[in-house]
């Protein structure tokens, strides 16, 4: 899959659709939006590699 809906992308990461939207609105997730022009509403996908590069920022390992 090269990209998530946000509530494919929140179980991904194991977190909210709102921490999702909200990773979108600060920057730390890149999407794009796919909803017809003229809609009121955004329909947001998130890619793959912003998925990967986040999960990677935030991976810790033993010293």
């Amino acid at each position: 899959m090269d990209s998530y809906t946000v509530a494919d992308a929140a179980e991904v990461l194991g977190v909210s659709p709102s921490t999702v939207y909200r990773r979108i609105a600060e920057g730390e997730l890149e999407a794009y939006d796919i909803s017809r022009r003229g809609s009121s509403r955004p329909n947001l996908r998130i890619t793959r590699t912003s998925i990967e590069a986040f999960q990677a920022a935030r991976t810790v390992t033993a010293a």
